[in-house]
């Protein structure tokens, strides 16, 4: 099955059906030189669930650009029916612009309008205060978007598609950043979409349930056309492709229970100086939004803890204050050089070529020529980039240019390494790889994530943030003994537990109900 591109049968839902977009013999180069797309042929039918996969950098979000006609192919042509086509990009920050959430979500209807009478912003009001009720934000409609928290910026980035009434709604990577709960929210919404969906991801457990064909891509073109299930249950295609998740199948017992084999390494002795003391901190933002409040935290040399809680709860706050960014009120002291990774890889990488961004960090330390050079080439094969040295960080795929963000703070060779969502954008394998390239490491790690499997590997202690607090301070292994229902931290529910079973049958045996 693997060997050769497969073509999708229409069956079930979609027979009869019409095309509404289709691409022919696409191509696309970048001015960079860089062909993301080789001879593309797909077409795209009235109330598809077309899932998008492939290893980081095989051409998935130009093909979405193009689908929505965002880019225009260098070879090739696009035909499109009579429809409306919206994107919601992977970094929410693309489209949110405006100063209140509440304009963002006007800002498409209005600019299709030409013109707008007191009856139509009646309705526009209204159809607002809907979709904001929808994706769970209708409390912030008038707060500015980037003072939300990631997840949250999500949820708005899509609210300001829907208002459009979209007849296909395209996502790229939709639960990089979401918790649990929340991701089951926007499942919800997914599924009750009556248009046609595309969604690019990573995150099969997720397309398990929501999409019922999937398109393989691999180095800019079309692999396999086929059944998300026919994928799923193909293990060579998923090792081929960079998809084999099987490794987390091992959170599953066969009553769905968890059993992760979690860390248990000794952290260091609790007896030495901690290099990170917090003692009643807080930090309000300009606009009066608390981001921490009174939190106290004590860090030692060699530990790896993860930071967990529900989008909003404080996290990345408290990796901000940490590194000095955010300046806190309340006694603190850190005796150690601190690097973060941040969520959003574009937020920190701003030259030229990965050469010069990774080196970066080390000229301004006035390090000599030959050990800037060494430890460029340490940090980019560290994180399985060799050869991209002349590449440009804009033009890679999300999860290259997260690695590529790590390479910049590992070549500075800090002594604590902050982690904000390392494995946004990241394939499976990705993933794997990046658990190695950290289980390596000898610095002190915080890692914030929702993906309490990923951590599992890593850490052996866990902090639990909620609404700006520390509300517990654990062993990592507790968190598998106990719900932190107010955290959001039941990794293990709702679709995850759902297609988890599903897929354990498919591999297992027995059949899939």
């Amino acid at each position: 099955m693997h060997d050769v591109a497969q073509e999708y049968r229409l069956t079930g839902s979609l027979a009869g059906k019409k095309v509404i977009l289709q691409l022919k013999d696409v191509s696309f180069i970048y001015p960079d030189g860089n062909k993301a797309l080789d001879n593309v042929n797909l077409a795209v039918y009235e109330n598809d669930r077309l899932a998008i996969v492939g290893h980081n950098g095989c051409g998935k979000t130009t093909l979405a650009k193009i689908l929505c006609d965002i880019y225009k192919p260098t070879r090739g042509s696009v035909l499109r029916e009579n429809v409306r086509v919206g994107m919601v990009f992977q970094d929410p920050d693309d489209q949110l612009f405006s100063a209140t959430l509440f304009d963002d979500l006007a800002f498409g209807p209005l600019l299709m309008s030409q013109g707008i009478t007191v009856t139509d912003a009646t309705l526009l009001e209204a159809k607002i205060s809907t979709v904001l009720d929808m994706v769970g934000l209708r409390e912030y409609a008038y707060k500015e978007p980037h003072n939300l928290s990631y997840g949250q910026r999500k949820r708005a980035a899509l609210a300001t598609v829907l208002t459009m009434d979209p007849d296909v709604l395209i996502l790229d990577e939709p639960t990089d950043g979401l918790d649990p709960e929340h991701e089951e929210v926007f499942l919800d919404l997914l599924s009750s979409f009556k248009g046609t969906l595309v969604c690019i991801s990573h995150n099969l457990f997720f397309l398990y349930h929501l999409c019922d064909r999937v398109l393989v891509l691999k180095n800019g073109r079309v692999h396999h056309d086929y059944t998300i299930k026919d994928l799923i249950s193909h293990p060579p295609s998923l090792r081929e492709h960079g998809l084999d998740f099987t490794f987390r199948l091992s959170c599953c017992g066969d009553n769905g229970g968890h059993i992760l084999q979690v860390r248990t390494e000794v952290p260091a002795s609790s007896e030495d100086s901690p290099i990170i003391y917090l003692n009643n901190v807080s930090y309000t933002y300009p606009d009066g939004s608390p981001g921490l409040k009174n939190v106290s935290l004590v860090v030692h040399k060699g530990e790896r803890i993860a930071v967990v809680g529900e989008n909003g709860a404080g996290k990345s706050t408290l990796a901000l204050v940490l590194t000095g960014i955010f300046k806190p009120l309340g006694d603190y002291y850190i005796d150690a050089e601190i690097g973060l990774v941040f969520q959003n890889p574009m937020d920190q990488l701003f030259c030229t070529s990965c050469w010069n961004e990774v080196a970066f960090g080390p000229e301004n330390m006035d390090l000599a020529r030959d050990v800037v050079s060494a430890r460029v080439k340490e940090a980019l094969h560290s994180v399985g980039l060799d050869g991209y040295e002349n590449r440009v960080p804009h033009r890679l795929s999300g999860g290259e240019q997260k690695r590529i963000a790590i390479a910049s703070i590992l070549s500075m060779k800090p002594d604590v390494l902050i982690l904000d969502e390392p494995t946004n954008n990241l394939d499976p394998d990705g993933e794997r790889q990046l658990i190695e390239i950290l289980d390596s490491l000898e610095q002190t790690l915080i890692i914030i994530s929702h993906d309490l499997c990923f951590l599992s590997f890593l850490c052996d202690r866990a902090v639990v943030m909620h609404e700006g607090r520390i509300i517990e301070d654990v062993p990592f292994e507790e968190l598998f003994r106990a719900e932190f229902k107010r955290a959001h931290l039941h990794h293990h529910h709702g679709h995850h537990k759902r297609c988890c079973q599903a897929i354990r049958e498919i591999f297992f045996g027995g059949s899939v109900t």
